[in-house]
């Protein structure tokens, strides 16, 4: 199982999170304020074992300084985690039924990513071969 926003939530308390934009360190959105989750560092590195983060690069919602300082974040707080940057690449890059942003390219990488961090961090063997795109 994988959670929308690693914390410190007992659904959270999982191998793997996965997180889908809104967590700007700079606020502006409302999954950011008052406190974007990013900056509890030391509760997700206890609770969500390992994060993969996406983000292209000429994305319009957070410049590519706020992502590396997200990173920066992460490591300072021990968070095991991976962030993947797609030079050329915008926002919603991975949402195929936007025909203006999707990258084929970019979104195959990042789903076989994400498949191989789920072999990798979630060994769940009655789920085994079982994970889908929309799942």
């Amino acid at each position: 199982m994988v959670c929308r926003s690693p914390c410190d939530r007992s659904c959270c308390r999982r191998r793997a999170a996965r997180d889908y934009g809104g967590r700007l360190l700079d606020g502006g959105l409302p999954l950011a304020d008052p406190e974007p989750p990013v900056t509890k560092g030391a509760a997700i590195a206890k609770n969500a074992g390992f994060l993969l983060a996406f983000f292209g690069a000429d994305d319009f919602v957070m410049s590519l300084d706020e992502w590396h300082r997200i990173g920066d974040a992460f490591r300072s707080a021990g968070v095991v985690h991976e962030q993947v940057t797609y030079d050329g690449v915008g926002h919603g890059f991975f949402n195929d039924e936007r025909p203006e942003t999707y990258v084929a390219e970019a979104a195959g990488d990042a789903w076989q990513r994400t498949l191989a961090a789920l072999a990798t961090h979630v060994r769940d063997s009655g789920s085994a071969g079982r994970v889908s795109r929309s799942a």
